[in-house]
């Protein structure tokens, strides 16, 4: 009875028959990985919410339609509502000056320094 269960385990032993490199190099694989998971998690945990309301105090963007007093805006690639007390032409950098629940108040922001752009695979040229 002993001796069926012995040849039982060679039988599993030589169906599995792995090498030590092939298994270290899969748990090394696999601890890479997870060490990158863990970074990522501690450094999104850190970061916290992106679009909290003292966060988006100062962002620039640009007018998607004319503001006058109200349209739309692109603000860290992401469309909101806006007002603004003067008349913002379409395309005009704004920089966010309030926000108001989901609408934010923006004033016209004249620093070409931050723009946020359409990105496109394909370029365009409106010369042809």
């Amino acid at each position: 009875m002993c001796q069926g269960r012995v040849n039982k385990i060679e039988v599993m032993n030589a169906m599995w028959n792995l090498t030590l490199s092939l298994i270290l190099g899969f748990f090394a694989a696999a601890a890479i990985i997870l060490v990158f998971l863990v970074r990522l998690a501690i450094r999104s945990h850190r970061t916290g919410v992106g679009t909290g309301t003292s966060r988006m105090i100062g962002l620039k963007g640009k007018a998607v339609t004319e503001v006058a007093p109200e349209g739309r805006v692109i603000v860290l690639g992401e469309y909101w509502w806006a007002y603004s007390r003067m008349k913002i032409a379409e395309g005009e950098n704004v920089r966010v000056v309030g926000i108001d629940g989901l609408t934010l108040e923006i004033e016209a922001c004249p620093d070409r320094a931050v723009i946020p752009r359409q990105a496109s695979a394909i370029e365009h040229n409106d010369a042809s």
